[in-house]
C-alpha cells in the first residue's frame, strides 16, 4: 500500500451497521467513534503488513498481539492492517484506544462505548457485548493493551462466545493467554553502519525515507544529498530506526545542520523532546515514552532492566547470570531467567538469535541511555562499572592464550560479538586512571587483546586505548608497562609510526633489561629489528635480531623465539638469502607447531611458500600457500589471508597468469585497506603495479607506484631490500619506454593526489570513462591516445599475437610459447581489449595492416 491514499481507505472503515444478521437493534446511546484517521503520511513496513494481513487470515487464529517498544509504530501499522482487511470483514472494522484508562474492569465498557452499545437492565455487559459480536465476523482493534494487560481474562471470555471475532492488539508486553499469537514490531530498516550505500539506493530503507518527509514538513529546502547523506544515515542509525524518535529529531532541522544533530545525539533523551501537541502526553518526548514502559514494570524487573543497560551491545544469558552473581544480586534459582523473560515479554529488551550461537540479548539504544540514567539515579551506576569492567577483563585474559593455541577461531569470533563491551569496560579502566588498580587493569587488558586488535583489525583502536591507558601518571608494575609498550610499538608499526615504535620499544627494552627478563627483553630487541628492516636498514635489523636470538633460550622464550625466527627469515628473504631465510623458518615452524600455535604456523607456511617461490618451485609454493590460506580463513585471520592471497598473486604473476595475479592482488588489498597497515599496504600496491605494467595497463601501472611513493613519503617507510628496488626500477623503465615523458609525467602527477583506493580503483574508471570526458579529465589517456594501440602489449602478447596471425589454435599457442591454453586464452583477451577488438580475424587484420611482424 502507498503513503498517499492510507487515510482514504481508513475513512471507509467508519461506515458500520448495527444491524443484526436477524435484523433486530441492538440497545445503542451514541454512534460509533470515528476511525482514527492519521494526519501523516505512513513509511514502509510492506511486508509486515502483509505477513500480518496473512496470519490475520489464518482461521486458527483470532488474537494477534503485536508487541514492541514504546515509539516503534505499533498503532499507526494497526491502522494499516486495518485498511488492507476492510474487506475481508466486510467493513466490520473497529477500533479501541485503551490509552486514557488503567482499570483492567473499563475495558469491557470501552469495548462496548467503541461499539455503540450500553447496558440494558441488569444484563452485565460483558454477556451484552457478547450478544452484539456472537454472530459478527469482526475485527477489534485494541490499542495500547499493555496497561490493562490484567484484563486478559475477560478479552478471553469475549473471543470463546464470539467465533466469528478476531482481534488485532498493540501492546509493549504480551498478553497471555491460550491462542495468542505474537508479531514483534521491529524498528524501520536501516543500512550497515560498516558499509553504508550510495545516495541513489538509500531510499529503499524506510527509517532513511521518513526522515527525510519529516525534516521537509519544518525545512521545505532540506534535501538528501551526497554531503548529508551519510549523515542522516548514521543519525538514523543512532534513533534505532524508531519511528518515534526519527519524529522527534527530524523537526530540529529548522536550526540544525544534520551534522549539528547528530553530535548531539549522544545525549539523545535531552533533545527528543517536543513532540507534536496532538500527540498522547507519554510520546511527546522519547523520554515520557521510556519512562511510561519503566513504570509497568515490577521492582525487581527494574532493578534488572537498570544492570542490563551496563552492557555495550548486548550479552548473553551466560555474561549476566556470571556478572549478577559479581554483583552480589544472587537470588533463587530460575529468578533471573524468569527476569529476563519479563524483560522480553515487556519490549524492555530483544534477542537476537544466530544459528550455532548463544542467544544474544539487546537493549536498543535510546532504551539503553534511559537504563543507565536510571542507574545513576539509584546510585548503583560505579559499582555496576566496575562488575562489568572486570567480568570483561577476564574473559580477554582467558582468550588471550586460547588465541594462541590449537582452536583460536571460536575465541575470536567470540571477542568479535564481545567487541563493544570489551572496549567499554577498557575506556572504563582507562577513565580510573588516578589510581595504580585501574591503570593496572587497563594495562592487563591491552595485553590480553593484543592478537584480537591485530587479526580483528581494529589496530587503530587498540593503539589509541593503549596509548590513553599509558599517560596516567599513576605507576603501574614495570613488566605490565613494558609488555603494555611492546604491544604499543606492534600497533604503531602497522600504521606504518616507526618514530613512536621505536620510542616504545626502546622503553620497554630498557624496563625488561632492568627486570632481568630474558622473554620481554627478546620481544623488545626482535621487534626493534622488525622496524629497522621496514625502514630498509637491513644492517642494523640483523644485529638486533642475532642478538634477540641470543637471549631467548631456554623453555620458557619458545613463542617469543618463534616469532623472532620468522622476522629474520623475512629480512633474509628479502635479501635473497634463501639458504639461511630457510634455516631460520624451518625453526620457526618447528617451534610453532610444538606450541600448537595455529596463527603462527599459518604464517611461517606463507613464508615458506615465498622462499620456495624464490627457489623456483613454483608448484611447492603454490601448495604452502594454499595451505596457509586455509588455515588463516579458518581462523578468521584476515591479516593472514591477505598476505596469503598476495602470495598466490606472485605465483599467478611468475606463471604467466597475470589477471589472475591482479584479482589476487585486488582482493588482497580490499582487506589490508581496512585494516590500516599503510606499510604492507605500499608492497603489496607495488606488486599490483608490476601486474599492471604485465597487463599493459601503463598508465594505470604509473599512477600506483606514483600514489606508493607519495604514501611511503608520508609514513617515513623506504624500500626494505635490494630486491624490491631493483623490481621497482625495472618496472618504471619500462613504463619510461612505453608511455614516452610526456604521458608518464602526466601520469605521475595524477598518482601523487590519488589516495591508495583511487590508485587501485584507476583502471576501472579508465574503462568507463567515454572518450570525449577521457581527454578533458585523464590527460595521461589523451598523451597515449597519440600513440599506436599495441604499444601497450607486453612481450608475451606480442608473440601470442604473432602465433594467432599466422593461424595457430590455442593449442597450438600454448605448445610453442610453453605454456597453457588457458593463459592463451588470459592473454587473448588482455590483447583484444589493448587493440579495441573483438575476434582474432580482426586481430589478425590489424597485424597485417599495421604490418607489425
Amino acid at each position: 500500500m502507498k503513503a498517499g491514499n492510507a487515510c482514504i481507505e481508513l475513512q471507509g472503515v467508519q461506515e458500520i451497521s448495527l444491524i443484526t444478521r436477524e435484523g433486530k437493534t441492538t440497545a445503542a446511546s451514541h454512534t460509533r467513534p470515528p476511525f482514527p484517521v492519521p494526519l501523516t503520511s505512513f513509511v514502509g513496513r510492506e511486508q509486515e503488513i502483509a505477513s500480518i494481513c496473512a496470519l490475520l487470515r489464518r482461521p486458527e487464529i483470532r488474537l494477534l498481539t503485536l508487541i514492541g517498544t514504546g515509539g516503534v509504530g505499533k498503532t499507526r501499522l494497526s491502522f494499516q492492517v486495518a485498511a488492507c482487511l476492510r474487506k475481508d470483514f466486510a467493513d466490520q472494522v473497529y477500533f479501541v484506544s485503551l490509552m486514557e484508562i488503567s482499570d483492567p474492569d473499563l475495558v469491557i465498557p470501552t469495548i462496548a462505548w467503541a461499539l455503540g452499545l450500553e447496558e440494558v437492565g441488569s444484563r452485565p455487559l460483558l454477556e451484552h457485548v457478547q450478544a452484539f459480536l456472537k454472530e459478527r465476523r469482526m475485527l477489534l482493534l485494541l490499542d495500547n493493551f499493555e496497561q490493562v494487560v490484567d484484563a486478559a481474562p475477560a478479552l478471553a471470555e469475549l473471543l470463546q462466545a464470539c467465533p466469528d471475532l478476531k482481534v488485532l492488539a498493540t501492546s509493549r508486553a504480551v498478553i497471555h493467554i491460550s491462542g495468542e499469537h505474537t508479531f514483534a514490531v521491529p524498528p524501520l530498516t536501516l543500512p550497515d553502519a560498516a558499509s553504508l550505500p550510495l545516495i541513489e539506493d538509500l531510499d529503499r530503507y524506510p527509517a532513511i525515507t521518513l526522515f527525510s518527509e519529516r525534516a521537509r514538513a519544518v525545512s521545505p529546502e532540506f534535501l538528501l544529498n551526497k554531503e548529508n547523506s551519510a549523515i542522516v544515515a548514521e543519525i538514523c542509525i543512532h534513533l534505532d530506526g524508531l519511528p518515534l524518535a526519527i519524529e522527534l529529531a527530524a523537526p530540529r532541522l529548522r536550526v540544525l545542520s544534520p551534522k549539528m544533530l547528530l553530535e548531539r545525539l549522544s545525549h539523545l533523551l535531552q533533545i527528543l523532546t517536543h513532540g507534536m501537541r496532538d500527540a498522547p502526553t507519554r510520546q511527546q518526548t522519547l523520554l515520557n515514552t521510556l519512562e511510561w514502559s519503566y513504570r509497568l514494570l515490577k521492582p525487581h524487573e527494574q532493578r534488572l532492566f537498570r544492570f542490563l543497560s551496563i552492557f555495550a551491545g548486548g550479552c548473553t544469558f551466560s555474561a549476566l547470570e556470571t556478572a549478577w552473581d559479581l554483583a552480589g544480586h544472587g537470588q533463587e534459582e530460575n529468578a533471573l531467567l524468569e527476569g529476563v523473560t519479563s524483560l522480553l515479554d515487556k519490549s524492555m529488551l530483544y534477542r537476537s538469535t544466530r544459528e550455532a550461537e548463544e542467544p544474544r540479548l539487546l537493549l536498543l539504544r535510546t532504551v539503553r541511555e534511559y537504563g543507565r540514567q536510571c542507574l545513576s539515579r539509584t546510585g548503583e551506576l560505579a559499582p555496576a562499572q566496575w562488575v562489568h569492567a572486570t567480568y570483561y577483563l577476564r574473559l580477554a585474559e582467558e582468550a588471550e592464550p586460547a588465541l594462541k593455541g590449537p582452536q583460536p577461531r571460536p575465541w575470536l569470533e567470540l571477542l568479535q560479538r564481545e567487541h563493544d563491551n570489551l572496549r567499554e569496560a577498557l575506556c572504563f579502566f582507562i577513565a580510573q586512571g588516578e589510581t595504580r588498580k585501574g591503570v593496572e587493569m587497563a594495562l592487563r587488558m591491552g595485553k590480553a587483546l593484543e592478537r584480537f586488535w591485530i587479526i580483528g583489525g581494529h589496530v587503530k583502536e587498540g593503539r589509541d586505548l593503549l596509548e590513553q591507558a599509558l599517560k596516567s601518571d599513576q605507576n603501574a608494575s614495570a613488566a605490565i608497562r613494558g609488555h603494555a609498550l611492546c604491544i604499543l610499538a606492534t600497533l604503531a608499526r602497522y600504521q606504518g609510526d616507526f618514530q613512536a615504535a621505536i620510542a616504545a620499544c626502546e622503553e620497554s627494552l630498557g624496563i625488561f633489561r632492568d627486570l632481568g627478563d630474558p622473554v620481554g627483553s627478546a620481544g623488545s630487541l626482535y621487534r626493534l629489528g622488525y622496524i629497522a628492516w621496514m625502514r630498509g636498514d637491513a644492517a642494523t635489523a640483523r644485529a638486533y635480531y642475532e642478538e634477540s636470538l641470543l637471549v631467548a633460550q631456554g623453555e620458557l622464550c619458545r613463542d617469543v623465539r618463534s616469532e623472532a625466527l620468522y622476522c629474520f627469515a623475512n629480512l633474509a628473504f628479502f635479501e635473497r638469502d634463501t639458504h639461511l631465510a630457510r634455516l631460520l623458518i624451518d625453526e620457526s615452524l618447528e617451534l610453532s607447531r610444538a606450541l600448537n600455535d595455529r596463527y603462527n604456523i599459518a604464517s611461517a607456511l606463507s613464508l615458506l611458500g615465498w622462499i620456495v617461490l624464490l627457489q623456483g618451485d613454483c608448484t611447492v609454493a603454490r601448495a604452502l600457500q594454499e595451505e596457509s590460506l586455509m588455515a588463516a580463513r579458518e581462523l578468521g585471520n584476515q591479516r593472514g589471508i591477505a598476505h596469503t592471497l598476495s602470495a598466490l598473486a606472485e605465483i599467478a604473476y611468475a606463471t604467466g597468469d597475470f589477471e589472475q595475479a591482479c584479482a589476487y592482488y585486488e582482493e588482497s588489498l580490499t582487506i589490508i585497506l581496512k585494516l590500516d597497515d599503510r606499510w604492507i599496504l605500499a608492497v603489496y600496491l607495488e606488486g599490483l603495479a608490476r601486474t599492471a605494467v604485465a597487463l599493459g595497463e601503463s598508465i594505470w601501472a604509473v599512477q600506483i607506484l606514483s600514489a606508493v611513493d607519495a604514501l611511503r613519503r608520508i609514513i617515513g617507510a623506504s624500500m626494505t631490500a635490494p630486491l624490491e628496488k631493483e623490481v621497482r626500477e625495472r618496472a618504471l623503465t619500462t613504463l619510461h619506454e612505453r608511455l614516452g615523458k610526456r604521458a608518464f609525467a602526466a601520469a605521475w602527477a595524477e598518482g601523487q593526489v590519488m589516495s591508495p583506493e583511487q590508485a587501485i580503483a584507476a583502471r576501472h574508471r579508465m574503462r568507463h570513462v567515454a572518450p570525449t570526458s577521457s581527454v578533458e579529465k585523464r590527460p595521461a589517456m589523451k598523451l597515449l591516445q597519440e600513440r599506436c594501440l599495441h604499444d601497450d602489449l607486453t612481450q608475451r602478447e606480442r608473440d601470442v599475437l604473432r602465433l594467432v596471425a599466422q593461424g595457430l589454435t590455442d593449442a597450438q599457442v600454448a605448445e610453442q610459447l610453453v605454456i597453457s591454453p588457458r593463459t592463451v586464452n588470459f592473454h587473448l583477451t588482455s590483447i583484444y581489449r589493448k587493440l579495441q577488438v573483438s575476434s582474432r580475424s580482426a586481430a589478425t587484420r590489424y597485424v597485417l595492416e599495421q604490418q607489425l611482424f
